[in-house]
């Protein structure tokens, strides 16, 4: 999941872009084939990241959410979904 997020949210400044466009379709790839356990995985990785970031403050205030870029938290919904690699809700094709 943080090589997934980290290709998708690192700018082209900081990252050559033809090795993550490359890097990309290698993901997409792999997913493709994927069974429908692991892209329930997939997806329940990012539902469980999402849970964690998006969390209340603990006893000291200190609470993710405010680290977490609007772009960042679409792309995570996305995956959790689904829809960012073309799945149903359930993982299936």
């Amino acid at each position: 999941m943080q090589f997934i997020e980290f290709l998708e949210l690192t700018d082209n400044e900081q990252f050559d872009s033809r090795m993550a466009v490359k890097q990309q379709e290698s993901i997409a790839a792999h997913l493709a084939e994927a069974t429908d356990d692991e892209r329930a995985a997939v997806m329940q990785a990012a539902r469980s990241k999402l849970a964690s970031l998006l969390r209340e403050p603990d006893e000291f205030g200190y609470s993710p959410l405010k680290t977490v870029s609007a772009e960042h938290r679409a792309l995570l919904e996305s995956i959790a979904s689904g829809e960012a690699f073309g799945w149903s809700p359930g993982g299936a094709t």
